[in-house]
């Protein structure tokens, strides 16, 4: 909700007296706890390869460098 109210500020959280920075330092929540910043262990890359694991697990086939020619969405119901 607080990030809502400063849609319109155009001022990064590095422009002084912004009160933005403060914002940042205290959206943060882990488990529970507020004001509390996490990090991934083994950086970002280590959430690309959970989601590539949970998703062969799941029965995926992942294809990777390969040209793609043609994008169809499939619609569930």
């Amino acid at each position: 909700m607080g990030i809502r109210k400063f849609w319109w500020l155009k001022a990064s959280p590095h422009t002084p007296g912004s009160g933005y920075v403060l914002l940042h330092h205290v959206m943060g929540e882990t488990d529970g706890d507020r004001g509390v910043w996490s990090y991934v262990e083994g950086g970002m890359g280590a959430v690309s390869f959970a989601i590539s694991n949970a998703a062969t697990e799941a029965g995926a086939h992942i294809v990777t460098n390969v040209e793609v020619y043609m994008r169809t969405l499939l619609t569930v119901t």
